[in-house]
């Protein structure tokens, strides 16, 4: 609600454009993208990761097709992607793949290049840390996963088995489980609404493409229940924050609810966005 206090202050509540540099004077911080993206100073359209995860997606498919792998995958961020760009899960894991390419020079290259500093080699992890990472990571439960599923269900119209097996190989490059299953529901979701008018069915279908006994499937199926029995936005927002709203900014739950809410609601592309935002 501190966006909304925010414009109502500026009078610009119900949002219907782009955010005024003028709501810095109502938040105690802005995003660090606020020179660009205010609407007082738009001039083009600002990278982001999400942007950046949508052409990265159809990169992949565009050079190895549908059978593509994790080392495709990576081999395309070592390419593009700037990692001030990226974050958690994705952050580490570009990281750890630019140090481990050091690692790949060859004799000639060396004689060529020169040396890249001492040897760096990652040290196996303990067993409690593996345990910690591969089933208690709070990273799996961040949608930096989530925001790679477009170009899958881009790709697949009518098809969300496919784009959940392409979302599933893209997001097990960095996740585990539930940031897994958001991706497969998103990109079968989105597959499913290029040849589905009914919005709640959409997403009703979208489920089957996930594991049923997930954490995932259940807290979704109660979104999805929170958003079908609202009358509006508003109310939705209210119950879904109330119900995960300790999982904060970038859990998977509550952004799936929230995209739920907003596909429901929204009468436009553009009073999407508002209400997403």
């Amino acid at each position: 609600h501190e966006i909304r206090r925010a414009l109502e202050a500026m009078g610009d509540w119900p949002l219907d454009k782009y955010v005024s540099k003028d709501i810095e004077q109502h938040l105690p911080r802005v995003h660090n993208s606020f020179s660009e993206t205010a609407r007082e100073f738009i001039q083009y359209v600002a990278p982001d990761d999400d942007i950046n995860y949508t052409i990265m997606g159809m990169l992949t498919l565009e050079e190895y097709g549908p059978d593509f792998t994790h080392a495709d995958v990576q081999d395309l961020w070592l390419k593009h992607l700037n990692f001030h760009t990226t974050f958690g899960p994705e952050r580490t894991t570009l990281l750890r793949a630019g140090t481990e390419s050091l690692d790949r020079f060859t004799l000639e290259s060396f004689l060529e290049k020169g040396g890249v500093g001492p040897r760096t080699t990652f040290k196996a992890r303990p067993g409690h840390l593996a345990l910690f990472n591969d089933f208690l990571n709070p990273g799996d439960e961040l949608c930096g996963a989530a925001i790679r599923a477009d170009a899958y269900g881009y790709a697949c119209p009518g098809r969300p088995q496919n784009a959940a097996n392409m979302a599933w190989k893209d997001s097990s490059f960095t996740h585990n489980r539930t940031g897994i299953y958001g991706t497969m529901f998103i990109a079968a979701a989105i597959a499913i609404a290029q040849v589905t008018d009914d919005r709640i069915e959409i997403f009703e279908n979208a489920l089957q493409y996930i594991p049923q006994k997930s954490r995932f499937y259940e807290r979704v199926s109660a979104c999805l229940e929170v958003v079908r029995s609202s009358s509006s936005w508003e109310q939705a927002y209210d119950q879904l924050n109330d119900k995960y709203g300790d999982y904060g900014h970038c859990r998977i739950y509550q952004e799936t609810g929230m995209l739920i809410n907003t596909l429901k609601f929204a009468e436009n592309t553009g009073h999407g966005i508002c209400i997403q935002v």
